[in-house]
């Protein structure tokens, strides 16, 4: 009887674990990934920055301040507050362009100016680089965070482009 069928149900003989049942193997520990705080948005292509398969780490003030400053005022469909009103400037005079702008980041970051979650340095508008469109850079510090560096976000109207420079920590 040394070739007889398996008796019980399963693989194992009866009496070592529950019929039919599989022996599952003890876990294995996987590496803890911490997940990001806020993701980083690359507004030249308008998506989110990878490093690898891992999305890039922002600090959420900082990306508040990117997406209100990219996107035009009433752009984004599901939230027409969302963004910033420098693109219906309509007429560009130098002489008033400078607070039209200021104006309008004000705006787009009021919430956040009166949260005292940032603070508004300097906002810096570039006429000569006007292509029919307004460029410009704000300086602005995160108050959430414990060192007080300047961030500036860059605004290209023209290419529809922007840039966060973040010191490095």
């Amino acid at each position: 009887m040394a070739d007889a069928p398996p008796t019980g149900a399963g693989e194992e003989p009866g009496g070592l674990s529950p019929g039919g049942a599989f022996i599952v193997p003890p876990p294995t520990f996987r590496e803890k990934r911490i997940l990001p705080r806020a993701l980083r948005f690359n507004p030249t292509t308008k998506d989110w920055i990878r490093n690898g398969a891992i999305f890039a780490d922002l600090h959420p003030n900082d990306s508040k301040v990117v997406i209100r400053l990219l996107f035009a005022l009433g752009s984004v469909g599901s939230m027409r507050t969302l963004g910033n009103g420098t693109r219906n400037i309509r007429f560009i005079i130098e002489v008033r362009l400078q607070r039209q702008v200021e104006l309008a980041v004000n705006a787009a970051l009021a919430d956040m100016i009166v949260s005292r979650a940032v603070s508004i340095q300097k906002i810096t508008v570039d006429p000569a680089a006007q292509k029919g469109a307004i460029v410009y850079a704000v300086d602005y510090v995160n108050l959430a965070l414990r060192d007080s560096s300047k961030r500036r976000f860059s605004f290209d109207a023209a290419e529809g482009t922007g840039e966060l420079q973040v010191p490095e920590l």
